[in-house]
């Protein structure tokens, strides 16, 4: 793309920039929701499929809002459960007491294998939606939580294979745990927004989207459950849809709101540099992941340095198929432009000034298509050089529908 110059500086509008990044300092996302499912212990209420959802013996996080109704007595209240019967290992999360003390679990069970089971001990606040992860990476487990509006804290961890258990059966269930065929430990109270991946999510792409709902085609998403519209409906293309048991009932009572005008922001919680590196890539956190059939103004900041005695950078956005995109960018010191309206398309350079703080404003507009899913910023150096590029902490991408 070509870069239009202009004749002025206009370092006020820096100066606004930089406050209103510090403004957007935590990162929150919503999008629609309108229905969760209350699971009743009494009535035996669950529901299932007989699939390993596609994941084997590989990383894998499961996601979950949960509101307790009550504190499990002498009872286990198993949230999810998925088993796979070609390496015979099965995942569970749970809430339960444990010789009367009330606690959070997640484990990995595989035969043949040593135990490894997280536990966190904690009594949940009846009434209060939290959401809760489950999250193996091959090597440890963890279970992540938080509440409304909240950052995702590591509640426990264990090194971890297995624990020798029996053969295990293709199942995926919510609301109760299935061994081979054996039912046991019904939950009681709502859960929904049920995640499954086929990656190990870390804490800040946790928090980016946990009060969003998805659109089904993120990479790595396996199974979608978003438990609105009275089904059990995968919102994947993989079509792993659950039966119900019990007839549980929808709820309208939902973990994060359904606000009249959506807007999805995104901070950089940690600087990311490169070098000898002129091939854009998708940045690490800069993110936004749009509905399909809506359009959004889009407007942030991006914050680049270098070392080098001759700087440049360069951008691009990608996005779905389908997407019509019109964006501009542009320097706040030299009034630099470039209109980007093709995904996936470099700019020619942005001259930065060396060891110093930069400023890139971003503004304009996208329509997605019948396809939603995430619009990547990306970046490298427009000419390689041995010499650190970055994009700074504090940098951030707001999108507000129109």
């Amino acid at each position: 793309m070509n870069i239009l110059r202009k004749n002025s500086v206009v370092l006020p509008l820096l100066i606004l920039i930089i406050a209103v990044s510090l403004y957007f300092a935590i990162n929150q996302v919503y999008a629609a929701n309108s229905n969760s499912v209350d699971f009743e212990a009494s009535s035996n209420q669950y529901a299932r499929i007989a699939n390993d959802l596609g994941i084997t013996n590989s990383p894998t996080t499961i996601e979950l809002w949960y509101k307790p109704e009550s504190t499990p007595s002498g009872a286990t209240y198993n949230l999810v459960s998925k088993g796979d019967a070609d390496t015979n290992v099965q995942y569970v999360l749970l809430y339960v007491d444990d010789g009367g003390t009330p606690k959070v679990k997640v484990y990995r069970r595989q035969g043949a294998v040593t135990t490894g089971i997280a536990s966190w001990t904690t009594t949940l606040t009846n009434g209060t939606w939290y959401h809760l992860v489950l999250r193996y990476d091959g090597t440890d487990l963890k279970l992540y939580e938080t509440t409304a509006n909240g950052t995702h804290t590591e509640r426990a961890t264990v090194a971890t294979s297995g624990d020798g258990t029996a053969l295990i059966t293709d199942v995926f269930t919510i609301g109760v745990e299935d061994e081979n065929g054996t039912i046991a430990g019904y939950a009681d109270g709502l859960i929904d927004d049920v995640r499954v991946w086929n990656t190990a999510r870390t804490s800040t792409e946790l928090d980016n989207n946990f009060q969003t709902e998805l659109a089904g085609n993120e990479p790595g998403l396996v199974a979608y459950y978003k438990l609105n519209d009275d089904n059990f409906v995968d919102a994947t293309s993989n079509g792993y849809n659950l039966a119900a048991s019990g007839s549980p009932v929808f709820s309208t009572d939902i973990p994060f709101p359904v606000p009249s005008s959506p807007v999805l922001r995104i901070r950089k919680s940690a600087t990311q540099t490169l070098s000898s590196d002129s091939t854009t890539d998708n940045d690490t956190e800069l993110t936004l992941t749009l509905l399909a059939n809506k359009e959004y103004i889009v407007d942030g900041v991006i914050f680049a340095n270098s070392t080098s005695a001759q700087p440049d950078i360069k951008i691009a956005f990608t996005t779905p198929s389908g997407a019509v995109i019109d964006l501009a960018a542009v320097s706040v010191a030299s009034s630099d432009t470039a209109f980007i309206q093709t995904s996936d398309v470099d700019t020619s350079n942005f001259p930065i000034q060396a060891n110093k703080i930069n400023a890139i404003q971003i503004t304009g507009t996208v329509k997605m298509g019948s396809m939603g899913g995430d619009v990547h910023f990306q970046w490298a150096q427009n000419t390689s050089k041995a010499t650190l590029t970055g994009v700074l902490r504090g940098s951030y991408l707001r999108a507000e529908e129109i």
